[in-house]
């Protein structure tokens, strides 16, 4: 009967029973069957964005005490690994895109004392079961960050050129690169203003900060402190504070960089070893989507 209320006309009943229903499984999730589970994944389909923001974010809740209790054996490995396919799905809905999507596969669907290692033997089970929606919103959303990583690239290098004293046409080109990178965003007005605002500051610890997360070779404990500083130099008041939060994570290689291609390599011929042809498969499935989209 509570199920049915996901239905409901009114989408605060329908956002309550979201909340009953994963508050129950965060309590203990062998309380809930999956087929329950999945009813309340496809309010990430409501008609309410209040429903749907609220839905993901609790089944990346729901995930996340997953891999914890796969770790200590307490549930069978596989139960809710369709979570993260449906959290991609969500790619194609404008009121997530990116920005949000990306957010939370990097910062709430694992568990935070989570090792690569650990991320990475979820991710070749999750990705063995992605189907080709899935596996498409991963590679647009690891395309739009190669994007990114090069524009920020080049406007880093503008924005020496012109401190370095070059003329107005370097000033025009600055410009452009600000409007291509801000259409990269959910609201691309509102990340052209951002920009031009970060344009502005004259801290050089934000620019080595940027710097430095655009750089492959920077270690996914670098990045992570990376951020940490620049969240500190900004402080919670700072109007760019979100604003640079989405940006920093979506030009870093948070999500997946080198040490996560030497754990999926690694973790590729474990598999190898026991035999588990599916897989060896995913891993390799990974690692080409990684080498078309460094």
């Amino acid at each position: 009967a509570l199920c049915d209320r996901l239905l409901d006309y009114d989408e605060n009943v329908r956002k309550q029973v979201v909340a009953v229903i994963c508050d129950v499984a965060c309590h203990s999730l062998s309380s809930i069957p999956v087929e329950t589970a999945k009813l309340v994944a496809e309010r990430l389909r409501d008609k309410s964005v209040l429903v749907k923001k609220y839905t993901l974010e609790r089944l990346a809740e729901i995930y996340n005490l997953y891999c914890l209790r796969c770790c200590d054996g307490s549930l069978n490995p596989s139960e809710f690994d369709w979570i993260p396919g449906k959290i991609l799905r969500c790619f194609y809905d404008k009121d997530f895109r990116s920005d949000t999507i990306e957010s939370v596969l990097c910062e709430t669907l694992f568990p935070t004392e989570f090792s690569i290692k650990d991320k990475v033997k979820h991710w070749v089970r999750v990705f063995s079961g992605f189907d080709k929606v899935e596996v498409k919103a991963l590679e647009k959303i690891l395309e739009q960050k190669q994007r990114l990583q090069q524009e920020m690239q080049r406007y880093l290098s503008l924005k020496q050129m012109h401190q370095d004293g070059e003329g107005p046409e370097i000033q025009k080109k600055v410009t452009y690169c600000l409007r291509i990178m801000s259409r990269l965003f959910a609201d691309p007005a509102k990340a052209e203003e951002n920009f031009q605002i970060l344009d502005q500051l004259k801290d050089v610890n934000i620019w080595k900060i940027l710097s430095s997360l655009i750089d492959p070779k920077t270690s996914f404990h670098q990045a992570c402190s990376s951020r940490d500083d620049l969240f500190r130099i900004l402080g919670e008041k700072h109007r760019l504070y979100d604003f640079l939060g989405t940006l920093s994570l979506k030009c870093s290689y948070l999500l997946f960089n080198k040490e996560h291609v030497k754990e999926f390599l690694l973790e590729a011929a474990i598999q190898k070893s026991s035999g588990n042809t599916q897989y060896i498969q995913s891993c390799m499935n990974v690692l080409v989507v990684k080498y078309v989209f460094p």
